[in-house]
């Protein structure tokens, strides 16, 4: 606990990890977590005040959007978890001191070293290619915070890279992804980006549109994984780049999304050698099932909020009986605290 002082944990961390397979052991997204604060009788602390966290994976197909409203969990305590990992569970303790807001879990003193915790561990998607086991997350980054951030990473030895259209900084991200490839195509093979379909693009003539600005704005020919943001979709105002509101502020959400559809589209994209590997984010296990059930791709991916206060086992264990293979990411693998009031303010749910 010396390196990492409870105040500072949530504030100076936010990365994202991955689940090896959907039949794993609890939460070996959460090792940092877990190996700093752990007590000597096996269990985590206790929580001294109940937390909320958004989970969008309760958005069920069918549902009526109108009455729909923010789902949360709450926990006080949870038991110890383990690392399902073959390797050691623990990773660097220490974080970067040049971007305070922004900790991209690197030391400056090895910055270019060979980091077998970092680079050393990925895992097969169902597509047959492999994805980083840990990957540094972008949301809520302004552009400056954010080129730092990715530079200092690559320079580090991470090679997974999640961002998305709805982040708005997929400019400077590619700012930085051209830097550092540098018209070398074998430095792009080593890289890993991820990046999403937004929630007001769920629609099959939308993918391709959406899919040519990402790559446009990351200066790149192919992603490797690419994600259906949402279930739902919003609709769109007249820039493309937003959704419209109505009166009261809350989003006009559009009723006949389509997934198999999107998924068709998604596809198409495969074929056309423009994205390598395709998943969903925040998807129930029946939205899940359904897409598993037509898909000519696999669904590589589910990324989902999951960390010790949220562990999503219902979630991963319906979705291992239908797609086995899948593999989980885990987003704000150390809790979200201030997940319910961004939520709440940005969509206006009351």
């Amino acid at each position: 606990m010396n390196y990492f002082p409870w105040k500072n944990i949530f504030l100076k961390m936010f990365i994202k990890q991955v689940v090896c397979r959907s039949t794993s052991m609890q939460i070996i997204s959460l090792s940092t977590f877990i190996s700093t604060t752990i007590s000597a009788s096996g269990r985590l602390p206790a929580v001294m005040r109940t937390e909320s966290y958004f989970t969008c994976p309760t958005f069920k197909l069918g549902a009526d959007y109108d009455s729909r409203k923010v789902m949360v969990s709450s926990v006080t305590s949870i038991p110890k978890t383990e690392c399902a990992s073959q390797n050691s569970c623990e990773i660097p303790h220490w974080s970067s001191r040049r971007c305070q807001k922004y900790s991209t879990l690197i030391d400056p003193g090895r910055r270019g070293a060979n980091m077998e915790s970092i680079e050393g561990r990925s895992v097969l998607l169902p597509s047959g290619h492999r994805m980083p086991l840990v990957g540094l997350g972008t949301w809520q980054a302004k552009d400056e915070e954010v080129e730092a951030a990715v530079s200092e990473a690559l320079s580090a030895g991470y090679r997974h890279i999640d961002t998305a259209f709805n982040y708005g900084n997929e400019y400077a991200i590619g700012r930085v992804l051209k830097r550092w490839i540098n018209g070398d195509a074998s430095k792009r093979s080593e890289l890993f980006i991820t990046t999403k379909l937004p929630v007001y693009g769920n629609r099959p003539k939308d993918v391709e549109k959406y899919l040519t600005e990402s790559l446009k704005r990351l200066q790149l020919d192919y992603l490797d994984l690419y994600l259906v943001h949402m279930p739902f979709t919003l609709m769109p105002d007249e820039s493309g780049e937003n959704f419209v509101t109505n009166p009261d502020g809350s989003p006009v959400l559009d009723p006949s999304t389509d997934h198999i559809q999107v998924w068709k589209a998604l596809e198409s994209q495969v074929d056309a050698g423009r994205v390598k590997s395709i998943g969903v984010s925040n998807f129930n296990a029946e939205q899940v099932s359904r897409l598993c059930a037509i898909a000519r791709h696999p669904v590589s991916c589910n990324q989902v909020e999951l960390h010790a206060f949220n562990q999503q086992q219902d979630l991963r264990k319906q979705c291992a009986k239908c797609c086995s293979s899948i593999v989980f990411t885990a987003y704000s693998p150390l809790g979200s605290p201030g997940a319910p009031q961004h939520f709440l303010n940005k969509y206006n749910y009351q």
